[in-house]
């Protein structure tokens, strides 16, 4: 493999380490005054810091956000399960036919490794009984097996490969990535949601590192694959964005918000604007990431029987 390409996947692991380790600060800090760090400093500056959670006080306690009604926007799917921060379920989105994804089915988070005793209890509670892990070999701690849980392995960065990577790995942490991953590299999402299909009973939860970029994609690819609508798309990814924010302006560190919307401008769009683009894209050209019979599993899988 290429040094250029050793040294941009060992770059990116160590932003996704310092995303894994600033989703431990205290939530008296991380939900301090609203205020951003006073230097912008750009994406590709972060880099792996040496601080561990040493105490109860520097365990996670995620804000609650309570729906009323109906709802199910993102807000509302959000989980709280002590030791992630960016947990929520896709359940409650609805589909062009009327049907809605059940809750439960799947979820989208961080890295579940630093979850307390009551978090892992959490997430048994809501159903969770397969993991699927889409890190690389090495990168960060794999626990979920421990807890008793299914666990598949979809390493994607791996999967892309070194020419994607050389072309397009600059695009990292923004959603430019995924028509381009979708179009070049689309094996591995393909290879997650196969994982949903053939996951024993129970809800299946996927994962990456920060729960935004990898994890971003295959949501994108699920969702945009169901028929939910592309607002909906992408609105489930910029909360994300959301929820990652007060972790990083915590650490005093440039709010990585801010840096892909520089770039995101940068290349005439918005999170959400591209998002949408990408959706509309991936539909104009009839993108089939699973045959018919696996597209009609997924919807048995996943959905709501028609009319409940």
């Amino acid at each position: 493999m290429p040094v250029a390409d050793l040294y941009l996947r060992a770059e990116r692991r160590g932003r996704r380490e310092v995303l894994g380790e600033i989703a431990q600060v205290p939530v008296d800090l991380a939900l301090g005054d609203g205020r951003h760090a006073s230097q912008a400093r750009g994406r590709r500056q972060l880099r792996h810091g040496s601080w561990q959670p040493d105490s109860e006080r520097d365990r996670l306690q995620p804000h609650r956000r309570h729906g009323q009604g109906g709802q199910v926007g993102a807000e509302v799917r959000d989980l709280d399960w002590e030791g992630c921060w960016n947990a929520r379920d896709l359940g409650g989105l609805e589909l062009a036919d009327g049907r809605r994804i059940r809750r439960g089915a799947v979820v989208r988070s961080d890295a579940p490794d630093r979850l307390t005793d009551r978090g892992w209890a959490a997430l048994r509670a809501h159903g969770v009984r397969t993991v699927v892990d889409l890190r690389d070999p090495g990168e960060g701690e794999p626990v979920a097996a421990a807890q008793g849980l299914e666990v598949v392995r979809v390493p994607l960065d791996r999967l892309a490969g070194p020419v994607w990577w050389e072309r397009w790995g600059e695009l990292d942490g923004t959603p430019l990535t995924f028509r381009p991953a979708l179009e070049h590299t689309s094996e591995g999402v393909t290879r997650v949601l196969r994982a949903v299909i053939a996951a024993p009973p129970g809800g299946v939860l996927v994962h990456c590192a920060a729960g935004r970029d990898r994890t971003g994609l295959f949501a994108f690819a699920l969702l945009a694959s169901l028929g939910v609508a592309a607002e909906d798309i992408a609105a489930d990814y910029t909360r994300s964005g959301e929820r990652l924010d007060p972790l990083l302006r915590a650490r005093g560190r440039e709010r990585e918000v801010v840096a892909i919307d520089r770039l995101l401008a940068d290349h005439g769009t918005t999170a959400t604007s591209c998002v949408m683009q990408t959706v509309a894209w991936f539909r104009a050209e009839s993108r089939q990431l699973l045959d018919a019979e696996e597209l009609k599993a997924l919807h048995e899988r996943v959905t709501e029987p028609a009319g409940s």
